[in-house]
């Protein structure tokens, strides 16, 4: 084992998995804040808050079936040479159009769902249906051929991103752009079809389809979407309990918390391989303290650049996007992007829980963790300030997915097994 040493850690930040991550985190990053800029900026402030509400909804319920199925895919279609490809994708299916439904009764639901037609907003929800393609996405990263998976989303965001740019100049119309946001998933998928095709055809047959697989993934679902719940709540229930500015404000900021929270999440992605594999607990222990310090590091610099650049944002951006900062206070800002520092570790722990074999605990706490949010969402009388309602949440966020799994004895003692 390597010697645990601040030389060592600061060493191994740049590896291979970290590059390589990133490059893929940072496309799918960037199509997130420039979706947002184009609806803040094209639009005026109702239309964006609904825009802003939809795009939401449809994040909330992809992330769901991202935590059911990340590292789940990855791995088994490493160990079983890719033979459970098909149970996978069809399972993602069935999930995906539950989810569907739900976050269709969640924007129908909505007091914001006024100028964006019924068809509209189901229309751009059946990104929800296209997250269930992200197999080939696990299938590109187990060939190892995360650098080609990379170039392609680079190359699809850069192109729609021009094109949503070119045709809202002059037609300020939300219908092109939520169906320019459909086409991008339609093209990206074909394309990584296509290039993957020489091997999906000569590995995947439907003989190797087993309808039971869905059963076997039911639980990791249940665990994702309570996790979800008790992390995310909050935008989802945000428009009934405050005024439409306010809904606004928090969901543009909060976005842009995300986009950084998706750069830092890199290291925890690419270390989750690795602790899979790990069989020494003392190694493990090593892993997991070189990454918190990464975490830190990253998430420290992370918010120090954006807070800065966001008070100085008159200097860096006055003339192009007066607009989108108009009306953003950077206390609120610095509140919701403290989830840059729990949102990674979260994820570390999450990878834990499955190696562990905790998944039960882990649903406990969510469960729980989920349902005294909501009744202090509902039912309580605190939730009056925007400031104090951010903070509530981002606490109740952390102490889920940070503090609350060190109550529990199981989980420490297998953190303190030595082999």
């Amino acid at each position: 084992m390597a010697k645990f040493s601040k030389k060592n850690l600061i060493s191994s930040f740049f590896t291979p998995n970290f590059f390589k991550f990133g490059l893929d985190r940072g496309a799918k990053s960037f199509a997130l804040i420039s979706n947002l800029f184009i609806i803040n900026f094209f639009f005026n402030k109702n239309l964006a808050t609904e825009l802003n509400y939809l795009f939401t909804i449809s994040f909330f319920f992809q992330i769901i079936l991202i935590q059911t199925y990340e590292n789940i895919s990855i791995n088994s279609l490493k160990r079983s040479r890719y033979k459970l490809f098909i149970n996978i994708l069809f399972s993602k299916l069935f999930f995906s159009l539950i989810l569907y439904i739900l976050s269709l009764l969640t924007f129908i639901l909505s007091p914001l769902s006024n100028e964006i037609t019924f068809f509209w907003g189901a229309f751009y929800l059946t990104a929800v249906i296209f997250q269930s393609f992200d197999t080939i996405d696990y299938f590109t990263i187990s060939k190892g051929g995360i650098l080609k998976l990379a170039l392609i989303r680079w190359i699809n965001f850069m192109l729609f991103f021009l094109l949503k740019i070119y045709l809202l100049q002059n037609d300020h119309d939300y219908s092109s752009f939520l169906s320019l946001n459909i086409f991008e998933y339609t093209i990206f998928y074909t394309s990584l079809f296509i290039i993957n095709y020489k091997n999906i055809k000569n590995k995947f047959n439907f003989l190797h389809f087993k309808i039971f697989y869905t059963k076997k993934v039911l639980f990791s679902f249940l665990i994702s979407m309570s996790a979800v719940i008790s992390n995310k709540i909050d935008t989802i229930m945000f428009p009934y309990l405050f005024h439409f500015n306010d809904v606004n404000q928090y969901l543009t900021l909060s976005r842009i918390a995300d986009f950084f929270v998706a750069i830092v999440c890199v290291i925890p992605l690419a270390v989750s391989l690795t602790i899979h594999k790990e069989s020494s607990l003392k190694n493990l222990r090593f892993l997991l303290y070189k990454t918190l310090f990464h975490i830190f590091i990253c998430a420290t610099a992370m918010l120090i650049l954006f807070i800065f650049v966001f008070i100085n944002r008159k200097l860096f951006f006055e003339g192009l996007l007066d607009k989108f900062f108009d009306d953003y206070n950077v206390f609120l800002l610095i509140i919701l992007m403290l989830k840059i520092f729990f949102a990674p570790i979260g994820g570390i722990l999450g990878v834990l829980w499955v190696k562990f074999k905790l998944l039960k605990l882990s649903f406990y706490i969510t469960i729980i963790a989920a349902f005294v949010q909501f009744f202090i969402v509902l039912i309580s009388g605190f939730y009056k300030n925007i400031y104090f309602y951010a903070s509530v949440s981002i606490f109740f966020a952390a102490f889920t997915t940070i503090i609350m799994p060190f109550f529990f004895k199981s989980f420490l003692d297998k953190l303190k097994e030595s082999h």
